[in-house]
């Protein structure tokens, strides 16, 4: 065989030429990743100062909480107030008190009294309120300043004051209530007030049912009464707070339409507004109609109809600032300013509220996220109002609103209408906090989005969202370059011009590559006034490496380690070159010198040398993380000299490097240049013979002394790490691939063990190999030709312990299961034959790999394991193959050994494949279902599998003489047995079968006849073939068989009478006579009786013959021979009921005895005789035929049942029977061996390569 060879060991000779020299951590990126050859690590992006997300919804937030309810400042008050004191209401209380006692009931002024003594407990309440009002402000400062205890005096005295409000409420009620419950002074002309100023404060006291009580008698008594329309706004009022909206409307309605007058007739318009605008629920909000019911309402306080002025004053306010939430969505932003100069106008100037309603709209469309109608709203108020103070502030909503577009040059352009605002705002005479805030706007989302697109565009690598962070840098810069941030600023502005160049640069359109030189210089200038802002600043540092870095990048200087010198060695010699695409043919020869020659140094490395000395001069925070000036020095002499091609000359250089300056960096990518340089050397073809050999040999001893010197704990020589046991591979698989090759061409016997040899030494050599799983793959390989197949599984069960995600893996455990089968290992063998199968289920070989484990398995008697087998396997066709699914599912019904399960499996099968797998699988399949339902329908130990028992004597050689002794002894007793015949002779109970189990049964035994004329096995399939004519048998057999028991359980008749006197009839004595005319009418009787038996039950014998007749028709040897059993058996049974038919109690003599049991045994003999000859027929077939079954036995046990005289049982005779076939011992196949250890390798270990 031949060891896997996917190209020379992937060992990636990385040539370090593309790292930067600088000693920093400058970087050149790996070839074919990128096109800069002077990366660098990023300082990250620019992290962007505060949240214009979490600001845009603050704002949204607050824009939407403007008014979403009702205002209540400009419903009519109830009364009016009065301006006294405190005091002075007490006093008056107890003059009207005193008043009140002294008038008495009686007084015609009585009613007058009363009312205005409650008018002035509600004075008194009003006054307190507004204290205890007053000191809620109190409170909270105190509470501020951590004054708690006095806060807690105010909230006492608070709580004083509203404990002495609700009680002035309280008694204010009380009078009401002694007033309108008088019946002296019903007709009193003020009667409907009272009611009305009683309802209120009882609906102020929390006490509803009363109140409401109190309005409905006001609308009944009063229906003209001034405050009617005012109750059905208090009505309407509680429909609405509880959300019956609909009901809240029909009353204002009523107000609206009956009452225009009231003084609450505006407030019922403005509160019909909020119905159609806040429906909660009951429908969708009227906007066009709220709209409408606004301007209403304005109209109605301009013609006085909302009470008084300053309800009027109030109410034309909150309709103006409501109504916008109806125009929001029902008018057209174009319109708005219009509109609202027509309605928000007047009377006065101070009320003019069209600019207030049109920024109220602008920010209504913000916080909705309305951003086109937000935007052009607050575009229309600039335009209209030029030197408006709060401009600045708009536009900065014009920019939140734009950032939720997805169009960077609507947000470009609007972010710059900022920046000039804010160059405007420094011109005028602003307010400070106007100023401030403008200043901030512009300062912070210029800030915050230059750092969010250029974080943007360095995710997404966008060219357009890189110009769009450097345009928001740049106006930045340009608006704020001395204030605080700019230094940052500037800096970070360095780093998106890199950015963008790196991405340009990399990019495939020249242009754009020519670009990103130009935007390097670009950032070597911005990064250079970093350095001018602040040379100590904490950027100062990257900022001086970073513009020197730029500068290179922008000269395209290349004096990083030569154009991508290293090289791939492959397999058949010849080396890859990155500069050279085209794959070297085999047989080309490949010349490294002609590939690289010498070239002398040019003006740009000479300038890039005093780029060195600025560096210097500008990062001296930098230059503290480099080396001393030796190794440094001695790298880039090497490196000019690879760049060159002077490899000669590069050599001695880099061996002083190496071996004087281990501890560097310089060191170890010195050791790096070298290993490349020798490499070139080994790969090239142009070498042979001895020159081929010394240059493997330098190659060899360089890669194992690196790993000597210090250089090779340094944290920079990772690459080494990784590069040199690739290159010791390298050369080891050369050297295998030599042997092979030496072994194929017959050259070299042992060539194929050295193969396996040089293969193994190079896995246990090299920790970590890359490429180790190959190793092994090729070395067992290698191993198997040279006939180490102990050796070859060894190493193919060390890869898949040590490699089990290799790409080798499924092939390797394939081989090792054929090894171990090859060498008759088969329990290891199907242990590795189930462990591809669940591995990889999907491969062609799984299904081969899992039927071979379940040979194997089933071989060993494994039986559980093989069942697992046969499951996987049956689950791996079951989509793709249904047919070969359906066999597999089948066969593992040999498996199962209990019914029940045997049971479940064949009712899985019908109903997960049906007919897929073949309708004679089908027909098996119901059969089998059948026979385990018929079994378990019997709730007795089964006879043949028929529901009986038998009751008798076993018959042996002498038992006539034995049973004639007994009868002539029972005789002699005159003892009339209970039943006739001999104990030989059985007596069958039939037991009752569960119903519904029988019934299930016959039902899969009616179906498996019925599929089975449809039913066509296999014809080169034996085993299935003589599964399905089983199948048909049984059935047949188990279907009968319920008829046969039928059979059983026909009774013979009761009470039965043979015996007739013959002597009596002639004796010429009258009661003799009579008596024998009794005998003879029952003789006669019975008679007619059991003839009517005998030919019933013969009718069914003779149904049942035929019935099992027909089972030869199934070409079953098994069933026809059980339905041959079944056929004499009734005829047996039959015979054995009237045998041992039960003997009457009316027989009481020998004579009737005798004729009663002789006379069954006339009718039961042609019985007894068929059954023989049945019985007779069943086993000469059996032996005829060789076949020998439970139903062969039985026929041998009946008949030796019958005649033990002549068919003595076969173990009296030879001491075992002669009618069953013997068995052999089964031996298992030997299940373990160990391979024997070949002498040539060494065990595998982990962790190879």
């Amino acid at each position: 065989m031949r060891p896997v060879s996917r190209g020379w060991l992937r060992w990636l000779i990385v040539a370090l030429w593309g790292l930067a020299s600088a000693p920093s951590a400058a970087r050149a990126a790996p070839p074919g990743s990128s096109k800069v050859r002077y990366g660098r690590d990023h300082a990250g992006t620019n992290r962007a100062k505060g949240d214009l997300k979490a600001e845009l919804e603050r704002a949204r937030e607050a824009a939407s909480e403007q008014a979403r309810g009702p205002s209540g400042e400009g419903a009519p008050s109830p009364r009016e107030r009065k301006d006294i004191t405190l005091a002075a209401i007490d006093d008056q209380l107890r003059v009207m008190a005193a008043l009140l006692q002294e008038a008495g009931p009686d007084d015609k002024d009585y009613p007058d009294y009363l009312f205005r003594f409650a008018d002035l407990h509600l004075d008194r309440k009003a006054i307190l309120d507004d204290e205890a009002g007053a000191l809620f402000e109190t409170i909270h400062e105190l509470q501020e300043a951590g004054k708690a205890e006095a806060a807690r005096q105010q909230k006492a005295r608070q709580a004083k004051l509203q404990a002495m409000s609700r009680k002035a409420s309280e008694s204010a009620a009380k009078a009401y209530a002694t007033l309108v419950d008088g019946k002296r002074w019903a007709s009193w002309k003020r009667m409907d007030e009272a009611l009305y100023y009683y309802a209120f404060e009882l609906g102020r006291l929390g006490r509803d049912s009363e109140k409401q009580e109190v309005f409905i008698r006001l609308l009944r008594d009063h229906p003209t009464s001034r405050f009617v329309p005012q109750v059905y706004l208090r009505f309407g009022d509680e429909m609405f707070d509880a959300g019956k909206v609909n009901d809240a409307l029909e009353l204002y309605t009523k107000v609206i339409d009956g009452y225009p007058d009231s003084p609450v007739y505006a407030y019922a318009l403005y509160k019909s507004a909020w119905c159609h605008l806040n429906p909660v629920g009951t429908a969708s909000p009227d906007y066009p109609r709220a709209l409408q019911r606004f301007v209403d309402t304005v109209r109605a306080t301009l013609e006085g109809r909302a009470g008084s002025e300053a309800n009027g004053r109030q109410l034309r306010r909150d309709a103006r600032r409501d109504l916008v939430l109806a125009y929001l969505h029902s008018g057209k932003p174009s319109k708005a300013w219009g509109f609202f100069g027509t309605v928000g106008h007047g009377p006065s100037a101070d009320e003019d509220m069209q600019r207030e309603m049109m920024v109220r709209l602008a920010a209504a469309y913000f916080g909705e996220g309305m951003v086109v109608e937000s935007t052009a709203t607050y575009h229309r108020l600039r335009d209209e109002l030029p030197d408006d103070p709060d401009r600045c502030e708009w536009q900065h909503r014009v920019v939140l609103n734009a950032l939720a577009s997805d169009d960077a040059g609507i947000q470009w352009a609007e972010l710059q209408r900022l920046g000039a605002e804010w160059t405007r705002a420094k011109e005028l005479e602003l307010p400070k906090r106007v100023r401030k805030q403008c200043r901030d706007h512009a300062h912070d989302t210029l800030q915050h989005l230059a750092a969010v697109w250029h974080d943007e565009g360095d995710k997404t690598h966008r060219p357009e969202t890189l110009e769009l962070a450097g345009r928001a840098y740049g106006e930045y810069l340009r608006l704020f370059p001395t204030g605080k941030g700019a230094y940052d600023m500037q800096y970070w502005y360095g780093e998106l011009l890199w950015q963008h160049a790196e991405q340009l640069v990399d990019g495939r359109d020249a242009k754009d590559q020519t670009r990103g030189r130009v935007l390097f210089r670009e950032a070597h200038d911005a990064f250079d006034r970093v350095l001018d802002l602040d040379p100590k600043g904490r950027y100062s540092g990257e900022a001086a490496y970073a513009q020197m870095l730029a500068m290179k990048n922008a000269l395209d200087y290349d004096e990083t380690r030569g154009k991508s010198r290293g090289c791939r060695p492959r397999p058949d010699g010849t080396c890859s070159y990155e500069a050279d695409r085209r794959r070297p043919r085999s047989d080309e020869a490949v010349d490294a010198a002609s590939r690289f020659p010498v070239t002398p140094y040019d003006d740009d490395e000479q300038a890039m040398l005093r780029a060195y000395a600025r560096f210097e001069e500008h990062g001296r925070a930098a230059a503290k993380a480099h080396p001393e000036e030796a190794p440094k020095i001695l790298f880039h002499r090497a490196l000019l000299m690879m760049e060159h091609n002077r490899f000669d000359e590069a050599q001695p250089v880099l061996e002083r490097l190496v071996k004087g300056h281990e501890g560097t960096v310089f060191a170890v990518w010195g050791g790096e240049m070298l290993l490349d340089l020798l490499t070139i050397a080994w790969a090239d073809t142009s070498k042979t013979g001895a020159d081929r050999q010394r240059a493997t040999d330098e190659l060899e001893a360089w890669a194992r002394r690196l790993p000597e010197l210090g250089l090779w704990k340094h944290a920079e020589a990772e690459r080494l790490h990784a590069q040199v046991p690739e290159l010791l591979a390298a050369v080891g698989w050369r050297r295998a691939g030599d042997h092979h090759e030496a072994a194929k061409r017959g050259e070299d016997p042992e060539g194929y063990a050295k193969c396996a040899q040089t293969y193994f030494a190079v896995y246990q050599e090299l920790d970590a190999h890359p490429r180790a799983d190959e190793l092994l793959f090729n070395a067992a390989r290698c191993f198997e030709a040279a006939h180490q197949i102990g050796n070859a599984i060894r190493a193919r069960k060390a890869l898949l312990e040590f490699h089990p995600d290799s790409d080798l893996a499924k092939q390797t455990l394939r081989e090792v299961g054929e090894s171990y089968h090859a060498i008759a290992f088969y329990d290891d063998a199907a242990e590795r034959y189930e462990q591809y199968a669940e591995r990889y289920g999907s491969d062609e070989f799984a299904g081969d790999a899992l039927e071979n484990a379940f040979l194997f398995r089933l071989g060993l008697g494994q039986q559980d394991q093989a069942g697992e087998d046969l499951e996987r396997y049956e689950a791996l066709y079951r989509r793709k193959d249904p047919k070969r699914a359906a066999g597999i599912a089948w066969a593992r019904h040999d498996l199962l050994d209990e019914p029940q399960a045997r049971l479940r499996h064949a009712q899985e099968y019908i109903r997960d494949y049906g007919r897929k797998g073949g309708v004679d699988r089908l027909v098996v399949a119901h059969a089998t279902a059948g026979q385990v339902l018929w079994q378990q329908s019997c709730p007795k130990k089964l006879l043949g599998d028929v529901c009986v028992s038998v009751r008798r004597q076993r018959a042996t050689a002498g038992n006539v003489t034995r049973q004639h002794a007994a009868e002539l002894r029972r005789r002699n007793e005159r003892v009339i047995p209970e039943r006739c015949g001999q104990s030989t002779q059985g007596v069958v109970t039939v037991h009752r079968r569960d119903p519904k189990l029988a019934k299930e049964a016959q039902a899969h035994f009616d179906q498996a006849l019925s599929l089975a004329d449809k039913a066509e096995p296999p014809a080169d399939d034996d085993e299935r073939s003589r599964a399905f004519r089983d199948a048909v048998g049984l059935s047949m057999v188990y279907r009968t068989d319920a008829r046969y028991e039928d059979y059983l359980r026909i009774e013979m008749p009761q009470e039965l009478d043979f015996h007739l006197e013959e002597w009596k009839r002639d004796s010429g004595h009258p009661r003799l006579v009579r008596e024998y005319e009794a005998q003879l009418r029952r003789v006669e009787d019975t008679r007619k009786r059991f003839s009517a038996f005998f030919d019933a039950k013969v009718a069914k014998r003779d149904e049942l013959i035929a019935a099992y007749g027909e089972v030869l028709k199934s070409k079953s040897p098994h069933w026809v021979l059980a339905s041959a059993a079944r056929s004499a058996v009734v005829y047996q049974n039959f015979a054995d009921q009237l045998y041992r038919a039960e003997v009457p109690r009316s027989i009481r003599s020998e004579d009737a005895y005798d004729d009663y049991c002789f006379g069954l045994a006339d009718y039961a003999e042609p019985l007894q005789e068929a059954a023989t000859q049945a019985l007779r027929y069943c086993l000469d077939r059996s032996t005829e035929y060789q076949y020998f079954d439970e139903f062969s036995r039985m026929c041998e046990e009946e008949l030796q049942q019958r005649a033990p005289e002549d068919y003595p049982a076969t173990n009296e005779m030879f001491g075992r029977s002669q009618y069953t076939r013997p068995r052999m011992d089964v031996a298992g196949v030997q299940a373990s061996l160990e391979p024997p250890r070949a002498e040539e390798g060494a065990e595998p270990r982990a962790g190879g390569g």
